[in-house]
């Protein structure tokens, strides 16, 4: 199922931006396949769900929440909002 998404959350630098930026920058990891688009992924305790909820929400989407053992994650496919994050906020793929 496709679900829609904000592409654009990231394009310009704001309040709201430059804290999920920072959230990712600390959270989150952008990969980088050989074909196709790169991918946002968001991954966190079962406690902290509440925080991928919100993070969802400012990007527009009903893209679900996963569910894993002992945690939960969120990834969304999107080569601007990587981009992006890349050009405005040195979040880069493979980051340290």
């Amino acid at each position: 199922m496709k679900y829609s998404l904000n592409h654009k959350k990231f394009g310009k630098i704001d309040k709201e931006s430059s804290y999920w930026a920072g959230f990712i920058a600390a959270d989150g990891n952008i990969k980088q396949p050989k074909y196709g688009q790169k991918v946002l992924t968001i991954t966190l305790a079962k406690k902290d769900r509440i925080q991928l909820e919100k993070f969802r929400k400012f990007l527009e989407t009903e893209k679900p929440i996963y569910e894993n053992k002992d945690s939960f994650s969120f990834s969304v496919s999107s080569n601007q909002i990587c981009n992006d994050l890349e050009r405005l906020y040195n979040i880069t793929p493979r980051k340290t």
